[in-house]
């Protein structure tokens, strides 16, 4: 069998390629006369060949020596196809209508195939339509359920492509999802459905055959209790999941991932790929990963599943921020002029001197308990965005030396402003900034993979929209996990500790500009959605001094042993319960 299926997906191939000549349609048909499994299969080859051609502008020309007598069925339900060779051929047919009447010459054969085995059942066993309509045991057919979105986690999308809630998506349309998290649904041919959860950035195909395709991304998919596999077309095959079953698919240039976390994932290569295995199994627990070797064969690397890569998989709640006094004090022996904690009310308190630098909590926030600690979640509200404003400004004279502390935890990879230092009056409608702390994404720096969803730290002087010196973190940054981020400048060094450790550095001479405004939670002191961060955000604290390296691990060690201690008892209680 996989020694036909994979001769069938040559031979498409050749088809597809204008190579196939009268031999070896005739060993096409002659497999698919035989197979049913290999008509569903090149009916699925063929229509998605096509539709891609059609995206690309063009469509790849049919064997142009052949002339095509499309089949007959005889009352004996007898098919009769003949395949001759034309001497003037359809070289000036255009190649559009080519294609397509190549497609409907192939469709037609299946077709016939279909009618042959219709013909013989009825034959062998007669049963009327009414007793068929009645049958109570669950058949296959095709779906007509196209997919949809069902939800979206702050979703940005490409000018040309944003698919409306609940609408059905169009065959062949293409959706371009830069950042956030989209939930698709889509069907089986029994009619069931499963979610799919694609985490931006991502490229999605629809399908003529009511599926997805996903082009590259990070996906997550979640079947329930239901008939029939589910398929997701990836690029070089498809990945099919059945009942339920979690899967997840990392789709990067550096090759293809397939994690299953329940249940049984199955990878169905085409016939293009350089795999010796037409299908590879992926069993609960494990992973496998596609890489293309030199000689431009596919290399299966096995692994365990690991759920951390799909940021889709985890819940906001799960890794928690438990402060205990010790944290505060340590912050509190540092002096700052500034340390914010934030509670369930709108007025923010400044732990470090109650007479100058409150803020306001403006727009809805969710709130967050961990322990007794309370967290506010930005980015969540439809009315607006969430920010907190301070009256104050911030700093009262020229800073050489300065440090600016916060903890973090992003939903997604986006391209936010956590902290910013602006001036209090526009200038074209935009705020120039002295100071900036921001988590970036790759859809914002396409060019630039080393600033790809990283920590980012600005300094200008003076304040302005664009210029001055960026310090980008080495590594990426975690999504729903929280994080210690200080920038520290310090003899003309700008200096990034992410978790206590030192994760960037660069030279910037200027002094940090006085009487700045201090904005949490996005770029510009105002409530619109400009460059809003999406996640939780807690403890911060700005310094007319460069905190200590020491400090800097007192302060990340004094909160993170108690989140470790609470997040491992929670990972050990779930444990026991599996």
């Amino acid at each position: 069998m996989n020694s036909e299926r994979k001769r069938c997906g040559d031979l498409l191939s050749e088809l597809t390629d204008g190579n196939l000549d009268e031999q070896q349609f005739k060993e096409l048909s002659n497999l698919l006369d035989r197979n049913e499994d290999l008509r569903a299969y090149s009916i699925e080859y063929l229509d998605t060949v096509a539709l891609l051609n059609e995206l690309k502008g063009s469509a790849p020309s049919p064997s142009s020596h052949l002339a095509i007598d499309l089949p007959s069925v005889d009352d004996n339900g007898t098919k009769h196809l003949d395949v001759a060779a034309s001497p003037r051929g359809i070289s000036k047919v255009p190649r559009r209508f080519e294609w397509t009447l190549l497609l409907l010459a192939v469709a037609i054969l299946l077709i016939a195939n279909l009618a042959t085995m219709l013909y013989q059942q009825r034959k062998d066993h007669p049963q009327s339509v009414t007793n068929l309509a009645n049958t109570e045991t669950a058949t296959e057919s095709s779906s007509n359920i196209s997919p949809h979105l069902v939800s979206m986690t702050a979703c940005l999308w490409h000018a040309d492509s944003s698919p409306k809630l609940k609408q059905s998506l169009r065959a062949g349309e293409v959706i371009e999802l830069l950042a956030g998290i989209a939930e698709f649904e889509i069907a089986n041919n029994y009619g069931h459905t499963a979610r799919i959860l694609v985490e931006g950035p991502a490229s999605i195909l629809a399908q003529r055959n009511q599926g997805l395709t996903i082009q590259h991304g990070l996906v997550t998919a979640n079947s329930g209790d239901c008939l029939g596999e589910f398929r997701i077309g990836v690029p070089g095959g498809s990945v099919t999941f059945q009942a339920s079953s979690s899967i997840g698919i990392d789709l990067s240039l550096s090759g293809s991932e397939i994690h299953t976390f329940e249940g049984t994932a199955r990878f169905r290569r085409s016939a293009s790929e350089g795999i010796n295995d037409d299908s590879i199994l992926i069993e609960k627990g494990e992973s496998a990963k596609f890489l293309r070797s030199v000689n431009h064969d596919v290399v299966v690397s096995r692994g365990a599943a690991d759920e951390n890569l799909f940021a889709s998989t985890r819940s906001m709640s799960f890794d928690q921020l438990r402060i205990p006094a010790s944290y505060a004090e340590a912050v509190l022996e540092s002096h700052p002029d500034i340390y914010w904690r934030f509670n369930s009310a709108r007025h923010v308190t400044n732990l470090a001197s109650k007479d100058q630098w409150n803020a306001t909590l403006e727009g809805d926030v969710l709130w967050n308990r961990y322990g007794s600690n309370l967290v506010p979640e930005f980015g969540m509200s439809t009315d607006g965005s969430s920010i907190v404003l301070c009256n104050d400004r911030w700093p009262p004279k020229p800073l050489e030396d300065f440090s600016v502390e916060v903890w973090a935890k992003p939903s997604h990879y986006h391209n936010a402003t956590m902290v910013a230092l602006c001036e209090s009056t526009p200038r074209d409608r935009r705020y120039g900034h002295a100071f900036m702390l921001e988590v970036s994404a790759s859809y914002d720096k396409p060019d630039e993979s080393l600033q790809q969803n990283r920590i980012r730290f600005l300094q200008r002087n003076p304040p302005g929209s664009y210029g001055g010196t960026s310090c980008f973190s080495k590594n990426v940054y975690k999504v729903r996990a929280w994080q210690h981020v200080v920038a520290r400048k310090q003899a003309g060094v700008m200096e990034l500790f992410i978790n206590g450790k030192l994760a960037a550095t660069e030279r910037h001479e200027a002094a940090l500009i006085p009487d700045m405004k201090i904005v949490v939670g996005q770029l510009y002191p105002r409530r619109q959605y400009e460059r809003s961060f999406i996640g939780q955000l807690d403890e911060v604290a700005f310094y007319s001094h460069a905190l200590s390296d020491e400090e800097i691990q007192k302060h990340f060690d004094a909160a993170s042993s108690k989140r470790v201690e609470r997040n491992e008892a929670r990972t050990s209680s779930s444990a026991d319960l599996l």
